[in-house]
C-alpha cells in the first residue's frame, strides 16, 4: 500500500497543532477523573473497571450487530456495534470483574488462580508451572 504525501500548509498545520491541544487536554481530563474515581459507585454498578468508565467515550467499532459468548457462563450477549464486552453483567458482578474488558473491578492486581483445564500441551509449556 502506498499513500500520498501529506499536503502540509499553514491552515493543514494549524488544523493539527488545534487536535492536538484538544486531545492533550482530554487525556489530562481522563488522568484526573481517574484519579478521582468520582462516580465509584455508578462505575462498579454497570460493572465496569475504572479506564473502562471513564475512557467510554474512546471506544471504536463498527456498525453491525454483534453476538458474543461471556467469557465465563458462555451465555450469549448481543450488542449494536462490535464494541463488545468480555462478561456479562451477571458474571461480572458476582466475581467482582469489569464487564468490558474483563479486568479487576478497581483496577487491582489480584493472585493469579487457574481455573481453566489444562491439556497435556498446554501443561509442558506453561511457566506458571515451575
Amino acid at each position: 500500500m502506498k499513500q500520498a504525501s501529506a499536503n502540509i500548509t499553514a491552515e493543514t498545520i494549524a488544523r493539527a497543532t488545534w487536535i492536538a491541544q484538544k486531545r492533550i487536554v482530554a487525556a489530562i481530563g481522563l488522568g484526573d477523573a481517574l484519579r478521582r474515581d468520582a462516580e465509584r459507585k455508578t462505575r462498579q454498578d454497570k460493572g465496569l473497571c475504572p479506564y473502562c468508565y471513564y475512557a467510554r467515550g474512546m471506544r471504536i467499532g463498527g456498525a453491525a450487530m454483534t453476538f458474543r459468548a461471556c467469557g465465563l457462563c458462555q451465555s450469549e450477549q448481543t450488542y449494536g456495534s462490535t464494541v463488545t464486552d468480555a462478561l456479562c453483567l451477571p458474571c461480572a458482578k458476582k466475581e467482582r470483574l469489569c464487564k468490558h474488558c474483563g479486568g479487576d473491578l478497581d483496577a487491582q492486581p489480584r493472585p493469579l488462580v487457574r481455573t481453566l483445564r489444562k491439556t497435556k500441551k498446554e501443561s509442558s509449556h506453561d511457566p506458571h508451572d515451575a
